[in-house]
């Protein structure tokens, strides 16, 4: 009987020590690398863009999510070059985003840095949040 306890309380212990790491995993183990910007509101069938900067010759995208029900439709990406010296091979390149607004609401847009295909971690997630409105 004794020993019956005994096992059951250790198993209750270890449980518990499992959820705790879990719960202190999943608030500080994500990744660091996220930051996060309020655009100014945007007005329904306006277009606005989001520049970011990344390392041409290297193997890194930016890429974008939409959050599922978001009023946010993609229009284009594009990139150019900071140095248009044909002498230098990578160097920093701006890439930008061109989005519109579909419908009034809140929404999110992440654009995430990273290999793609790759299970690497992003090196940079940035997130864009930004009200769509009527009028302003």
């Amino acid at each position: 009987m004794k020993n019956t306890r005994k096992i059951t309380l250790v198993s209750l212990l270890a449980v518990f020590v499992v959820a705790i790491l879990t719960a202190f995993c999943f608030a500080g183990c994500g990744n660091k690398n996220v930051t996060t910007y309020f655009l100014d509101d945007v007005l329904v069938n306006d277009t606005f863009e989001i520049t970011v900067k990344s390392r041409g010759g290297t193997p890194y995208e930016w890429h974008y999510e939409i959050n599922g029900k978001s009023g946010i439709e993609y229009i284009a990406e594009t990139h150019i070059p900071e140095n248009d010296d044909p002498d230098v091979m990578g160097g920093v390149v701006k890439v930008t985003f061109t989005f519109k607004a579909t419908k009034t609401g809140f929404c999110e847009i992440k654009l995430i840095y990273q290999i793609i295909g790759e299970d690497e971690p992003p090196l940079e997630i940035n997130l864009y949040k930004i009200q769509v409105v009527a009028d302003k």
